[in-house]
């Protein structure tokens, strides 16, 4: 059984996509979708695509309890820096493009339909070798926090 709650103010408020619910006891951080929008399961990634002339551009598409997914599309030439997560693996799905993947010790060209895999703690990177935007669905398990 869920307690009534009595708000001493309004009972949300809304800064940068998140929402924070407020009550005396607690205050509990919400993503926007889960309180204010259904549920959407089917999602198209090229609503999501884009650009930053700076640094690749990446959004997350849903993030829940055991996983996030995202998208990352690097323009040619755009790389990400060979990093790593300790704790939490990380896949990249090729949707359209190609670039150069460093896994580890190993470095390949990969392109559309190809699934790369980076265990957790193992260090990992992209760069765009094609000519046009390459974009990757990626996924990590468990999800950053």
């Amino acid at each position: 059984m869920v307690p009534s709650l009595r708000f001493t103010r309004a009972p949300f408020s809304c800064h940068n996509s998140l929402v924070t619910i407020h009550d005396l006891r607690f205050t509990t951080l919400f993503t926007i979708h889960h309180l204010l929008f259904t549920m959407n399961y089917f999602l198209s990634w090229q609503e999501h695509a884009g650009t930053n002339p700076e640094k690749f551009y990446k959004t997350t598409l849903w993030q829940g309890e055991h996983v996030m997914t995202g998208l990352n599309c690097l323009e040619p030439a755009q790389s990400q820096a060979v990093h790593a997560h300790q704790g939490a693996d990380k896949l990249y799905f090729v949707l359209a493009g190609s670039g150069r993947f460093i896994v580890g010790d190993e470095e390949r060209e990969a392109g559309p339909g190809t699934l790369v895999v980076a265990p957790a703690g193992v260090p990992h990177g992209v760069t765009n070798t094609g000519d046009e935007r390459l974009s990757l669905l990626i996924a990590i398990a468990p999800g950053l926090k």
